[in-house]
C-alpha cells in the first residue's frame, strides 16, 4: 500500500511520527511525505525509509491512503485521481457539498 502524508497548510507539520513511519516501512508499505528533503525535520523520515515528495498533487495521485492532519479541501479531492482512495482526515460535517464530494 502507498501511504501519502500531507503536511499542514498553516504550520507544515505532519500527522505522523518518524517512529510510526518506520513501522509502516518495515511492514512493506511505501510512505510518501510532503515537503522538502533538505528540511531538517524531513530528513528524519528519510532515514526510516520514507520518500519525500515536493508536490501535493503527486502525493494525492499516487497514494492509496492519504493522511492529513488538517481538514480536507475540495482541491485535495480533485487532485486525488485514479482508483479508490482512502482519506484519513477531519472534515466539516456542516459543509454538505464537501461531505458529498468526499463520499
Amino acid at each position: 500500500m502507498i501511504i501519502s502524508i500531507l503536511q499542514g497548510e498553516k504550520n507544515g507539520l505532519l500527522g505522523i511520527t518518524p517512529e510510526l513511519v518506520s513501522v509502516l516501512c518495515q511492514n512493506h508499505h511505501t510512505v510518501l511525505i510532503e515537503g522538502d528533503s533538505d528540511h531538517k525535520d524531513r530528513k528524519l523520515y528519510l532515514t526510516v525509509g520514507a520518500y519525500i515528495i515536493n508536490t501535493k498533487e503527486e502525493l494525492l495521485d499516487r497514494g492509496d491512503l492519504i493522511l492529513k492532519k488538517e481538514p480536507i479541501l475540495f482541491q485535495d479531492i480533485d487532485s486525488a485521481r485514479g482508483e479508490e482512495k482512502i482519506f484519513f482526515t477531519t472534515i466539516d460535517i456542516h459543509n454538505k457539498k464537501l461531505v458529498q464530494k468526499t463520499l
